[in-house]
């Protein structure tokens, strides 16, 4: 929010259906812009409001979302971290705490239960200087070598993409050796191409919106839609 090319229209889409669907929502980071004058770029001069307008018209986007017990928390990105590292001050913790939400710092781990099932997770905003798909979803990937979950979202890279990957594992129930499938989702943005620093920077166009994440309760089964 406060970038030129931001979508707000689209992201109002998207409240609308969480809140109709009764969808719950995790929040991947990068709410704001944040420019600030030791920030890199020229996004100081660009953003269409100050970082205080952007933490105030974010708490009352996200306000709906929150009251009606949709929000499960929020993610620091690393755009939000520029007031921190000029001010001491974390927004995004303080918009968590004024929406009466979980402040997950810059990643948290998910035990979801759904009916029957439980899921793991882990949730990040993300680092990485990828600038083509297949490697911003490696960055992705990569927690997996250290992460023992079923389901990996992260934010940052601006982008939308899902992949699955089967691996081993000891089903200590049975006492056997099962395969079993994770997934890692690159959870999207509302930003523009056209007039954005992405165009500027010459990247790849990239699809905007979210990513749904449907878990199952009657089977184990995860199903991502982008």
């Amino acid at each position: 929010l406060g970038y030129p090319t931001t979508d707000l229209a689209l992201v109002q889409s998207v409240i609308d259906r969480c809140i109709e669907k009764h969808i719950y929502v995790i929040g991947q980071g990068d709410y704001l812009e944040c420019g600030t004058t030791s920030s890199v770029g020229d996004s100081v001069y660009q953003q269409t409001l100050n970082p205080h307008q952007q933490m105030e018209m974010m708490i009352e986007i996200l306000k709906p979302l929150a009251d009606a017990g949709l929000l499960l928390g929020l993610i620091a990105g690393n755009h939000e971290n520029r007031i921190t590292k000029t001010t001491s001050i974390d927004v995004t913790q303080v918009m968590a705490r004024i929406l009466g939400v979980r402040y997950l710092g810059f990643s948290s781990f998910l035990l979801l239960r759904v009916g029957k099932q439980s899921y793991t997770g882990f949730a990040c905003h993300g680092a990485s200087g990828a600038r083509l798909d297949y490697t911003k979803i490696k960055a992705a990937l990569d927690l997996f070598r250290f992460n023992d979950v079923e389901l990996i979202t992260m934010g940052h890279v601006h982008t939308l993409n899902h992949m699955t990957q089967l691996y081993q594992k000891v089903d200590k129930t049975r006492k056997m050796v099962i395969e079993a499938t994770r997934h890692v989702v690159l959870t999207g943005s509302f930003l523009r191409y056209r007039g954005s620093y992405a165009e500027m920077m010459l990247l790849h166009p990239a699809p905007t919106g979210v990513a749904y994440i449907s878990l199952y309760g009657d089977s184990h089964n995860i199903h991502v839609s982008l």
